[in-house]
């Protein structure tokens, strides 16, 4: 997936390095010990409520390992003023369910939530 912001294309891949950069912002701590739930509670925030905040740490954790490195700031202000956020958060998802990482739980989770 690519975005163009401010003349720079930025791309995002969805593999597991987005995971393990998921699952530092989302975890369960249980007695001390850390779970990455990052896919899980990001997905949900993503395609339940459609939260802006989540599609960012979302494109944040899959451009990590990208160049150019989008920073925060870029992509809030880019979020806040000029994307198409509902859009966005589509692409998103089309892009979840084709990573031969992310598909099979996203695939799971989007049929659960529509029955």
């Amino acid at each position: 997936m690519e975005l163009t912001i401010n003349g720079k294309t930025y791309t995002f891949k969805f593999g597991i390095k987005f995971l393990k950069a998921l699952d530092e912002v989302y975890f369960v701590d249980a007695n001390g010990v850390k779970f990455g739930a990052g896919l899980e509670v990001g997905l949900a925030q993503l395609t339940g409520t459609r939260n802006p905040v989540a599609l960012a740490e979302f494109l944040l954790a899959a451009n990590k390992t990208e160049s150019p490195r989008l920073g925060e700031t870029t992509l809030d202000d880019y979020l806040e003023t000029d994307a198409d956020i509902d859009a966005l958060i589509d692409e998103t998802i089309k892009e979840l369910t084709e990573s031969n990482v992310t598909k099979g739980k996203v695939t799971a989770a989007l049929e659960k939530a529509a029955n």
